[in-house]
């Protein structure tokens, strides 16, 4: 099923895009998935673009604002490691993301 760009960025910022939509001019690098102690469910992307920068997309089950448990477990566990999987991709690519 072919989805409208629309129609794409709805589930994105839903969460619900677990079918791994990639258009010829965003590609995704999928840096892993983290699981809240609510249950509530991350997956995280780094999209680079022609300019060497990039955006880091966070697909949630249940999008922000997060239980205080949740954002406890993403400032302690899921952020740093989302910025270590970046710099690990930027330094192993040669690519320069800016913050």
């Amino acid at each position: 099923m072919r989805l409208s760009p629309a129609d794409r960025d709805r589930r994105v910022l839903r969460g619900r895009d677990r079918g791994g939509l990639v258009t010829a001019s965003a590609k995704r690098v999928r840096l892993g998935d983290w699981t809240c102690p609510s249950g509530n469910n991350v997956e995280v992307f780094l999209r680079p673009d022609a300019t060497g920068g990039g955006h880091v997309d966070f697909e949630w089950d249940s999008p922000p604002p997060l239980t205080d448990a949740d954002a406890a477990h993403y400032a302690a566990v899921i952020r740093p490691t989302v910025l270590a999987r970046v710099r690990e991709y930027t330094a192993r690519t040669g690519s320069m993301l800016r913050d």
